[in-house]
């Protein structure tokens, strides 16, 4: 249609939508200078705030279900056998195996959540009360149930159990009341899937224990929900005490991570006195760094992670990372030209990801096919299917079709992919817009270092400082409707 009428016809149909479906969380009271449309003259755009009833009554839902459980606060668990625990550690270990109906742990990066949990896993089962953990990835899942011996799965799977029409869920989701629903990376749960378990969880009479990090990365949709359970808990339900870093082996590191985290910008000083702190007039230039610090770091056997916040620089860090290893004789190219999800070719010796969970592939191991799970390439096959094999889960050949889709070098990834990942050195490659989360989780996954190379041919601010500073003061975690509804006045709300 005429560029004129399709505007007029957009601008009908979202006036039309704003109408009649959503909840306008941006009124104001009476101002002396409005527009023809009401709304104060000064008000930018970007102020207006709009939801709809559905999202109001899921995140209104989720609140009440915790200040209902708050209101039954339970008893600490008496730990034994807590050694190697500092005092915080031992004190959210005693509220996840007590016996309070929900529990909200945050665990900054590298403070010890998974060996707290361990300990509460332990106190849970020598007492003979059933535990279940849940993640929101399949990855995520199955390090928790790795590193703290919790049977564990995805919260989707958990969910479908007990949606599905018609059967009881499998005997291995078959929990019974008074169950501990262990649910790790809480600040990564989507707002719908939380508050179906919230619902699952008090019709089968399940304690909760929410356990995460509202500054790190939030969910792939709606979420902020754990972040605002924080803020409302009543004084001392939610532990926040877990402030001791056991990470990093630098004693700098550990008191920096933590100002970083709080969006302490005096922390990048320390980071830049110890040269951690790189900058690079091109995007090519900073790449050619970040990788041979990598090749530096991989041919003394240290464990490393390149990360970066847009696909197109992961790919170009893969492409490079796996030319140098062909250079080197590491990996072999395949009679077969098989290209992979990411646009690259496969070589015999590379390292892959996996980047869709699929339960009908499963290693001669047992273990089934995730997202986000690493793996080393064996065999390229001539009908383009791939055999990738790990130490710990076995070998499996993945079909032509999910190898053109859903398996990717994994040299570099995204900085969202490295939440809960730990390892040597981090690398972290800055050459676009990213917020305070991508630059406080990538640099707080390595041990020994997390290096940070900034790209400054933008012009002003041009010193990789002040660009990081500028970087902190973005915060793009999600922010609940409820946080900006009147209550007072439901009528204007549409309840």
């Amino acid at each position: 249609m005429p560029p004129a009428e399709l505007v007029a016809t957009l601008e009908h149909l979202t006036e039309r939508v704003l109408d009649e479906d959503c909840v306008d969380l941006t009124l104001t009271g009476a101002g002396p200078l409005r527009a023809s449309d009401g709304r104060p003259t000064t008000e930018s755009v970007l102020d207006r705030r709009y939801t709809t009833q559905a999202i109001l009554d899921e995140e209104l839902a989720i609140a009440d279900w915790a200040d209902e459980r708050w209101s039954r606060p339970g008893t600490p668990a008496r730990l034994a056998g807590a050694d190697g625990l500092d005092p915080a550690q031992v004190n959210a270990a005693a509220f996840a195996a007590g016996t309070d109906p929900l529990v909200a742990i945050v665990g900054p990066a590298g403070t010890g959540k998974t060996t707290m949990l361990r300990a509460a896993v332990n106190h849970l089962v020598s007492d003979g009360r059933p535990v279940f953990g849940v993640a929101p990835s399949a990855a995520a899942a199955e390090v928790l149930g790795h590193e703290t011996g919790v049977d564990a799965d995805t919260i989707d799977k958990l969910l479908v159990e007990y949606s599905t029409p018609r059967r009881l869920p499998e005997p291995r989701y078959l929990l019974p009341a008074g169950t501990t629903v262990l649910v790790d990376e809480a600040g990564m749960l989507a707002t719908p899937k939380l508050a179906d378990l919230t619902a699952l969880a008090d019709h089968l009479d399940w304690r909760v224990v929410l356990v995460g990090d509202p500054l790190q990365f939030s969910a792939v949709g709606r979420g902020g929900m754990f972040q605002h359970l924080l803020d409302h808990a009543p004084d001392g339900a939610a532990i926040e005490n877990l402030d001791r870093v056991h990470r990093f082996s630098a004693e700098w590191e550990a008191d920096a991570s933590l100002r970083l985290r709080r969006g302490d910008i005096t922390a990048l000083d320390d980071y830049d006195e110890h040269g951690r702190i790189h900058g690079a007039l091109t995007a090519a230039d900073a790449r050619r760094q970040v990788i041979g610090r990598w090749r530096d770091l991989r041919a003394r056997g240290d464990d490393v992670v390149m990360l970066a916040a847009t696909n197109d620089s992961v790919t170009e860090l893969n492409r490079a990372a796996q030319r140098l290893r062909l250079a080197a004789g590491e990996v072999v190219r395949p009679l077969r030209r098989v290209t992979l999800g990411d646009g690259t070719q496969v070589f015999i010796g590379d390292e892959v990801q996996t980047r869709q969970n699929d339960r009908s592939l499963s290693t001669d191991a047992g273990v089934s096919v995730k997202n986000r799970h690493r793996w080393i390439v064996d065999e390229v096959g001539t009908d383009g299917s791939v055999t990738v094999g790990d130490d710990e889960r076995g070998r499996v050949t993945l079909p032509r079709s999910y190898v053109a889709e859903s398996l990717d070098l994994a040299y570099a990834s995204t900085a969202m992919a490295a939440q809960g990942r730990t390892v040597d050195h981090s690398l972290l490659l800055v050459e676009g817009p990213i917020d305070a989360a991508g630059l406080y989780v990538p640099m707080t996954r390595g041990r020994e270092g997390n290096d940070v190379w900034v790209v400054t041919e933008s012009g002003s601010p041009s010193h990789p400082v002040d660009v990081l500073a500028d970087v902190m003061h973005r915060r793009w975690i999600d922010d609940p409707a409820i946080n900006h509804t009147v209550l007072d006045d439901p009528v204007d709300l549409g309840f």
